[in-house]
Formats: C-alpha cells, sequence, structure tokens
C-alpha cells in the first residue's frame, strides 16, 4: 500500500463523519418541519377567526429556514463529489498558473495563425499579408 494512501479505519472514520452529518441535517429538517406546523396550528387556534392578526410564525419559519438552508448547503458542498470538484478546479488554475510562469515570467494570449475575411454571401475566405496590410493602410489613412 502507497504511503500516502489512507487505512481502512481512516477511509471508514470519513465516511462515518459524512453519513452523520447528513442524518444531522435530515433531524434538522424533520424538526423544522414539524416545529412550524405545530406553531402554525398553535397561530390559527389562537387566532378565533381573527385574520387582522400578524402571523407570528412567519418570523420562526424565515429566521429558522436560514439556519435550515445554510446547514443544507454546509452538508452539500462537504460531500465527496463537491470536494473532489473543487480539488479538480483548485489543480487545474495551478496548472495554469505554472503555465504562465513557466513563459519568462511574460504571458501573451496566442495569436491566429492565419486571417479570414467574410465574402459577401457569407463565406470565409483566407486573405493574404498584401491584403492585410492593403486594409492597415485604409483603416491609418481615414
Amino acid at each position: 500500500m502507497p504511503p500516502d494512501m489512507p487505512t481502512d479505519e481512516q477511509i471508514r472514520r470519513r465516511i462515518e463523519k459524512r453519513i452523520k452529518e447528513r442524518n444531522e441535517f435530515y433531524i434538522h429538517l424533520a424538526f423544522f418541519i414539524g416545529g412550524n406546523l405545530l406553531m402554525w396550528l398553535i397561530w390559527f387556534l389562537t387566532n378565533s377567526g381573527d385574520t387582522d392578526g400578524f402571523p407570528w410564525p412567519l418570523i420562526v419559519l424565515a429566521s429558522w429556514g436560514i439556519g435550515i438552508v445554510a446547514h443544507g448547503l454546509t452538508v452539500y458542498f462537504n460531500s465527496p463529489a463537491r470536494v473532489e470538484a473543487r480539488e479538480r478546479s483548485i489543480q487545474r488554475e495551478i496548472e495554469r498558473e505554472r503555465q504562465r510562469l513557466s513563459n519568462d515570467d511574460y504571458y501573451e494570449k496566442p495569436k491566429r495563425d492565419r486571417t479570414v475575411r467574410l465574402t459577401g454571401d457569407g463565406e470565409l475566405i483566407e486573405i493574404t499579408d498584401e491584403e492585410v496590410e492593403e486594409i492597415e493602410k485604409r483603416k491609418r489613412d481615414r
């Protein structure tokens, strides 16, 4: 086994931690739904048909909702797929930076190797160096 390869016990602990985090989120979600249903039921029963009263369970729903969304995002962004995608993105940026730095600390966007123009019927045709010089001369003379 390579030296940097995690042991079976380390892998098991990581998996158990992810499962525990996911289960904690599901429990949180269940309490969120149950608690809010209970508060709305209390509000409807104590409101006695008065539609002018402020629905106070909205305050709890909104504030607790922010917490449940934050908890869900934390679990999602710490999932193995998201961690792997983040690592791939970091590796791509590292390679780009290495490539940029290996070019004598100067990076220039690559030029097109040929010049084309659009004809009247919408076709692209390659133009010669003489035509390019003539176009540039006309631009300067304007």
